[in-house]
């Protein structure tokens, strides 16, 4: 997971209150699954983002994007507070019941699993909208040849008078 160095459960100078590791898990897991909710909703704006790439009507895929910035917004202050449960997870994890760790475990797989899904979603969109840029380029090439033909057909430019004058009239 990412680093950041706010953590919103201290108070600033402070280190969060201590906690027994039953509370320590309990308020990981918390946090853990609501990550695991924001990723899934990222999730699904990532899939129903590949469906809206239409170069001709670009404000439904800009109001989603908007939204995935609010998630992902959201997702690094949850990271934020994971902070002081990943500096003592070795401790807690050797006091903590078996079937927790698994839930955490569990937990972390599904989230990495959805933001490597994520990515994979992201890598194709951007592939596609080169693409889309590159056939908006075609096109535009195209029509510049289009101009260049009937600017060939246009009547030329009237010739420049003579500099020499006839000095009889």
């Amino acid at each position: 997971m990412t680093s950041f160095n706010h953590n919103p459960d201290a108070s600033p100078g402070h280190d969060p209150p201590r906690m027994d590791g039953r509370a320590e898990v309990d308020g990981l897991i918390d946090r853990l699954e609501r990550e695991r909710g924001l990723w899934e909703q990222l999730h699904a704006l990532a899939s129903r983002q590949q469906q809206l790439l239409d170069p001709d009507n670009a404000g439904p895929a800009e109001a989603l994007m908007s939204l995935r910035r609010r998630l992902i917004e959201q997702i690094a202050a949850l990271r934020n507070g994971l902070e002081h449960h990943r500096a003592r997870w070795e401790r807690v994890c050797q006091e903590a019941d078996p079937s927790r760790r698994q839930q955490v475990d569990a937990t972390v797989a599904a989230i990495e699993r959805m933001r490597g899904e994520i990515m994979v979603f992201d890598r194709q969109m951007a592939q596609r909208a080169g693409q889309l840029r590159g056939e908006a380029l075609s096109e535009l090439q195209r029509v510049d040849r289009g101009g260049r033909l009937t600017r060939a057909y246009a009547a030329p430019p009237p010739k420049p008078a003579s500099a020499y004058t006839d000095h009889r009239g």
